[in-house]
């Protein structure tokens, strides 16, 4: 399985699936959340989600992706950090691991994470990038064929360059025409 690195907005993705650092009661977030909400169609996903109604900590659930250049949301549900005494690794690791399992189960070629839980959710950014790299690094699926962890701030693109892992930058790259044109400058 291929795992990248990019710098860019999460919803510019053209990939199977994009995934939703989600809460348990899967309502709109704010940050990425509230980004991938707005440009999927904020009316048509919280309806989806209603449906839904919930989901626990550490697992993931799919919607359409509505007005996403994408199939599919996986909404994973994260932890918020409180002191790294209440199984916070364990369940940002499962929230990965559903995630992935999800868009594999459904098929999916190709799906693009955030850097779950380091936001308002308090992960310190090398311990969010160390969970996400071993997680994924770690899950052997069937369809999966590329990973991309899409970073979207200088800050957090010049610290995990600082940690020595390769950020292709698309932050700046010239729109492109379709998908195949994009996915060919993210594969290495």
């Amino acid at each position: 399985m291929n795992f990248i690195v990019v710098q860019n907005d999460i919803t510019n993705m053209c990939v199977d699936a994009i995934v939703l650092s989600a809460n348990e009661k899967l309502k709109e977030g704010s940050g990425t959340s509230r980004v991938i909400f707005e440009k999927a169609g904020r009316k048509k996903l919280t309806k989806a989600c209603n449906e839904i109604r919930s989901c626990r900590i550490g697992e993931a659930v799919p919607t359409l992706a509505f007005n996403l250049d994408a199939d599919y949301i996986i909404h994973a549900v994260v932890p918020k950090w409180i002191d790294g005494e209440h199984q916070e690794y364990d369940y940002l690791s499962a929230a990965y691991l559903s995630a992935l399992n999800v868009a594999d189960i459904m098929g999916c070629d190709s799906i693009a994470f955030p850097l779950l839980a380091s936001g308002n959710n308090g992960f310190d950014l090398g311990l969010a990038y160390d969970i996400a790299k071993s997680s994924i690094e770690s899950y052997e699926g069937i369809h999966l064929k590329k990973v991309i962890l899409v970073v979207y701030g200088d800050s957090t693109a010049i610290f995990l360059k600082g940690k020595g892992v390769k950020v292709v930058n698309l932050q700046h790259a010239p729109k492109m025409d379709n998908a195949a044109e994009e996915r060919k400058i993210i594969e290495i």
